[in-house]
């Protein structure tokens, strides 16, 4: 049995029932934004994708699985409820309309994830709070705001996105923010600062942000080594050098 999105859905299921201040008479939008520094509509919906994506994978696996259609059923109407309530249409409703048993739910996937003797590792997490605090630094650096606007709007964004979805890479899965760590890198590639001041700060940039890419794929790894974005990263240097 795969055991990345599995590991994806008990993180969600347990970022949920740990969200201080929140509880299930609360909104899916509600939590979204609690767990973002940034919670503008554009993070949001990049966390909720993700979530969708891990629920959708995880559905997959189970319903190819050894499991009896009995163990299968619970497991399976909490992927319905927890898919409901990351929709756009869910997300404003509240959450006990689609998990009314949050807590039996974490039990069940708990079990399954134990049986398939997977939990996101505690190494990961610790490469995930050090890269996190890098990243930080950069985005509230004094090299960003000189690339001049609209640049550094671009790269604050984009840096808040991948902050997010790393922050929140148990829930979520690393995919996303290796998704959002090759957005960044794109972007920030093909776009011009506007003074000279901003190409010096640029340089900069730039080189912290690809020194990055060895330790995402760390952390991909330390996850799960099925990751299908890992081998990109990893041939990072090439395709940077295909865009010019």
């Amino acid at each position: 049995m795969g055991t990345r999105s599995i590991i994806g859905v008990l993180g969600v299921l347990r970022k949920l029932k740990r969200t201080e201040g929140l509880n299930l008479a609360h909104s899916t939008l509600q939590y979204l934004q609690n767990w973002s520094e940034d919670s503008s509509p554009s993070v949001v919906l990049r966390m909720s994708i993700a979530i969708i994506e891990q629920i959708e994978d995880a559905r997959n696996i189970l319903a190819a699985s050894d499991l009896t259609d009995e163990a299968k059923e619970g497991l399976l109407a909490t992927l319905d409820g927890l898919s409901a309530a990351f929709s756009l249409g869910g997300m404003n409703t509240q959450l006990q309309n689609y998990l009314p048993a949050l807590d039996s739910a974490i039990t069940n996937f708990a079990i399954v994830s134990s049986l398939a003797g997977s939990e996101f590792p505690e190494e990961a997490n610790r490469e995930i709070d050090a890269l996190v605090v890098e990243i930080k630094a950069l985005r509230d650096s004094a090299e960003v705001a000189n690339l001049g606007r609209p640049l550094a709007d671009t790269v604050t964004r984009l840096l808040n996105a991948l902050l997010a979805l790393l922050h929140n890479a148990a829930a979520v899965g690393v995919d996303a923010a290796l998704a959002a760590y090759l957005d960044l890198v794109v972007q920030l590639r093909r776009t011009q600062p506007p003074k000279k001041a901003g190409d010096d700060a640029k340089s900069g940039i730039w080189a912290t942000i690809t020194s990055w890419s060895d330790r995402l794929v760390k952390i991909s790894n330390l996850v799960d080594a099925g990751s299908k974005l890992a081998p990109i990263l990893e041939r990072a240097p090439e395709i940077l050098k295909l865009l010019g």
